[in-house]
């Protein structure tokens, strides 16, 4: 039998938030055999069948660097042989989590338990593996592409968890970066990159995977859209937008809030890893808001800038005809320039109440008890780091 591997944590700079376990009198630190490090690594993939659909049968493809490809696009292919793969693994198995968390944290550690992970890591992941691909599951997506007239070839195509995930990384630094440059009071040389919400896995990604967290937030890519109706435009010049919530995060977040208080006779925890799932679903409801504001506000700009006519001359108007009269944590969520500091505090106070109040969250259709007056000072905090 191989001798377990057993790491430091302290060497390795493991912490709670990196998911280690952390020794304790009454909970030792987990030990995994090199067999188990080695079946662990050997399983990881570029393709999960999970990320498609989280009740497949677990399965993936891992390629190698025989399967690269020199196009000029975004992709496992393109970028093999140029970047370090965060690998996935096929399923949420109870001890490959932390094996995996623990292959991502000595990578960056020179000692010697880490370097003989780095070896049998990149030993065991270096060749490709097709698991499970023998008959395409009914629940994964099939596109029919002809070939002939009497020939079609079906192609299922698979979203790749490393790929998602090294994308969300570049954009979160591309946008710290934009937002410095905003803040700097200089020329803003980059503008912010716009990204979606992808439901994967439900209220608990990780049940799909490791790397699913990088898949949710992809970009955002808007289609033409027509000119405002000069009605909308009256309308958003002298009132603004609504701030309307967006109804499917909010249901997740009652969701949510609804299993936490289940799960705990009633009394919503505050460990770390609820406060951070309850925070990732307050700011993405905020982000969603602000990028529909700012839509409008941009289709506004062009509209006007299309109908000039549309702008009446009136003290304290914008360039896009917004009149004073709009409140000013409206004017703040559509313009970006209107942005201030007691801004930031009304909106971030105005859009906590808004959803602690919300019929979905005070129980009408989630049954759950109120929010209290310390829950939503909370969420303002939690929303003011948005806007920061």
């Amino acid at each position: 039998m191989p001798e377990p591997i057993t790491l430091d944590p302290q060497a390795l700079g493991l912490s709670p938030e990196l998911g280690a376990e952390e020794s304790t009198d009454d909970k030792p630190e987990k030990v995994f055999t090199e067999e188990e490090y080695r079946r662990t690594a050997r399983g990881l993939v570029h393709f999960s069948f999970k990320t498609t659909n989280s009740n497949i049968e677990a399965g993936g493809i891992r390629l190698n660097e025989a399967d690269a490809l020199k196009l000029p696009y975004l992709g496992v292919r393109t970028l093999l042989g140029r970047v370090e793969f965060p690998l996935e693994v096929r399923a949420n198995a109870a001890d490959a989590i932390p094996m995996l968390r623990r292959f991502d944290t000595a990578a960056k550690c020179e000692d010697d338990h880490s370097l003989m992970l780095q070896d049998l890591y990149k030993e065991e992941t270096g060749s490709a593996l097709f698991d499970n691909v023998e008959c395409v599951n009914s629940r994964l997506p099939q596109i029919y592409l002809p070939l002939s007239e009497s020939e079609d070839m079906v192609v299922t195509p698979l979203m790749s968890a490393s790929v998602a995930t090294l994308l969300a990384k570049a954009v979160q630094e591309h946008n710290a970066a934009a937002r410095t440059d905003k803040n700097a009071g200089g020329p803003v040389s980059r503008k912010r990159i716009r990204q979606a919400i992808f439901p994967i896995g439900g209220a608990n990604p990780q049940n799909v995977g490791y790397r699913v967290y990088g898949a949710l937030r992809p970009l955002a890519v808007f289609p033409p859209t027509r000119s405002l109706s000069i009605r909308r435009v009256k309308s958003l010049q002298h009132k603004g937008v609504d701030l309307s919530l967006p109804s499917a995060l909010l249901k997740g977040y009652a969701k949510f809030r609804q299993e936490a208080l289940k799960a705990h006779k009633g009394v919503m925890p505050t460990t770390q890893d609820y406060r951070d799932q309850e925070k990732r679903h307050v700011q993405a409801i905020i982000e969603e808001v602000l990028a529909e504001s700012e839509r409008l506000y941009e289709l506004l700009c062009e509209t006007v800038a299309d109908q000039p006519r549309l702008v009446q001359p009136e003290s304290g108007m914008d360039s896009a005809g917004l009149s004073s009269s709009v409140a000013l944590v409206v004017r703040g969520a559509m313009c970006a320039e209107a942005r201030t500091a007691e801004w930031r505090v009304a909106f971030a106070d105005e859009m906590a109440i808004r959803i602690a109040e919300h019929p979905v969250m005070q129980g009408k259709s989630a049954k759950l008890p109120g929010i209290s007056g310390d829950g939503i000072a909370q969420i303002a905090t939690w929303i003011r780091e948005v806007l920061v």
